[in-house]
């Protein structure tokens, strides 16, 4: 009876040491698993994609680690390889400075990551119709001009349309113009707006999707055929023809 007792004793005392064990491995090995995770890989946000000259964009650094987790960082280095494409300050904030392609290279630790940057031509941002506001006489025309205003902030009158995406002086058909009231007044292709009846119109002039646009009143007043706003306007339509 004895040395059976002494048996069990034996084996719980051999289960309980097993147990410590194992429980002593998971600690050990939890602990490991838990330790300060490595930093990997660096990329930028948003997704860098092409910038047109003249636009700033504000990217954050975001980090990727060896547990899988992804967290914004704050690198302790952002630079280009291009300053003259593109620059980039201490807080990640990138402009386009000309055409072409360019590295940024963001160190944090013991990452360097290199980001390629893309810089396109620059873009319309807005569209200014001037006169803004003309009055006159019905029977009247009167030349309305497109003036857009580029992301690296050049302007440029639009008697014709520039081809999307590009800044090369090709004249193509005239810039889109409508007409919010053609009873009062319509407007051609050349931007020469016609008024018949008394009332206002909006005279809009697209470009590249890029809107802007005047407000035409025609008065009661009889027209003088040989007014200055007509014989401005039949010249201008002779230059865009012979440009054509």
């Amino acid at each position: 009876m004895q040395l059976i007792l002494q048996r069990s004793n034996f084996s719980k005392s051999l289960l309980q040491s097993m147990s410590l064990a194992l429980f002593t491995s998971f600690i050990t090995l939890t602990a490991g698993c838990g330790g300060q995770a490595k930093l990997e890989s660096i990329s930028l946000s948003p997704e860098p994609t092409e910038l047109p000259m003249g636009v700033s964009q504000q990217y954050k650094a975001i980090g990727h680690y060896s547990n899988g987790d992804d967290d914004e960082i704050k690198p302790t280095s952002w630079t280009s390889s291009e300053a003259a494409i593109a620059i980039v300050n201490e807080t990640g904030l990138v402009t386009a400075q000309r055409v072409g392609s360019t590295n940024l290279t963001v160190i944090a630790g013991d990452v360097v990551q290199r980001i390629p940057i893309t810089v396109s031509n620059t873009v319309i941002k807005s569209i200014g119709v001037t006169p803004d506001s003309p009055t006159a006489a019905i029977g009247s025309t009167l030349q309305l001009t497109a003036t857009g205003t580029y992301t690296d902030g050049s302007t440029r009158e639009h008697m014709t349309l520039i081809p999307s995406g590009y800044v090369d002086y090709v004249f193509m058909p005239a810039s889109t113009w409508q007409s919010s009231n053609e009873e009062v007044a319509t407007v051609n292709a050349s931007g020469v707006v016609t008024l018949h009846k008394a009332g206002t119109a909006k005279i809009t002039a697209s470009i590249d999707k890029v809107v802007g646009s005047a407000t035409v009143t025609a008065s009661t007043t009889t027209a003088n055929p040989t007014s200055e706003s007509t014989t401005a306007a039949a010249t201008a339509a002779q230059k865009v023809e012979a440009q054509l």
